[in-house]
């Protein structure tokens, strides 16, 4: 295998997909992608959309819970939601575009809605967040250990006239992370970015030159790897350590 250094351009890569991407998913949803336009390409497992616009296309592929592709062929016109996890695209949610009114510079019309902030209300069959309610329906998470106050992250997808809950989970700030500012927003974490061989590996943490990082729920997978190995990572401070965020080898 050849050995050097990590060449610039995908080390600028790793750290501008991490800065893009945000902090590393939790146990909910990480980063979502959109797209409405044509089908071009369709699997049982996969689905491409091509934007009406002439913009890139986006593909995804199915996961357990996506929903089935059955009834869908190329030259559709549909809005397709997708989740970001670990550098691959699961479709999430796809929709027949209507036939007047395509919206082909944005995202999936009236396909998804998202909130993030403090619960105001919430029982068992309902939660609000900011404006948006969303209730629970059939395969919705359940809303048991949310309370009223807890900042919380949602999805929701249109079913008729209602919005029905389909991704929740709680965010937590990083320890020590306060309002700065009158929109009180906390500062992002701040990204460390490592090239060249690596130097120690295991199941629990990789070293990179002189940074060391933990390998943690959510980190990509490092099976594949071993020492010497000449790669470049991203990593993120969380809960008081780094944490691998993005590993990619050298072209």
């Amino acid at each position: 295998m050849r050995r050097g250094l990590l060449t610039i351009p995908l080390a600028l890569a790793l750290a501008t997909s991490a800065a893009a991407q945000g902090p590393p998913p939790g146990p909910g949803p990480s980063a979502t992608r959109s797209a409405a336009g044509t089908i071009t390409a369709v699997s049982a497992s996969s689905v491409t959309v091509t934007p009406g616009d002439c913009g890139d296309p986006l593909t995804c592929v199915r996961a357990e819970r996506s929903p089935s592709l059955d009834g869908f062929q190329v030259g559709d016109r549909v809005g397709i939601l997708c989740l970001q996890k670990e550098g691959q695209l699961y479709l999430v949610a796809i929709k027949a575009a209507p036939s007047a009114g395509d919206n082909v510079s944005g995202g999936p019309p009236e396909l998804m809605h998202e909130a993030h902030g403090k619960v105001v209300a919430v029982s068992a069959t309902s939660i609000t967040i900011g404006l948006l309610t969303c209730v629970v329906g059939d395969g919705s998470p359940s809303l048991a250990g949310y309370a009223v106050g807890d900042l919380t992250q949602m999805l929701c997808t249109h079913d008729g006239p209602r919005l029905v809950l389909l991704k929740i989970r709680k965010t937590v700030p990083p320890p020590g992370a306060g309002p700065t500012g009158s929109q009180g927003k906390a500062p992002a974490p701040k990204l460390k970015t490592a090239m060249g061989p690596i130097v120690t590996l295991s199941s629990t943490s990789i070293t990179v030159g002189t940074l060391t990082c933990a390998i943690a729920p959510g980190s990509p997978s490092v099976a594949g790897y071993s020492m010497g190995d000449v790669v470049g990572i991203v990593c993120v401070p969380r809960e008081g350590k780094l944490r691998l965020f993005r590993i990619g080898r050298k072209p």
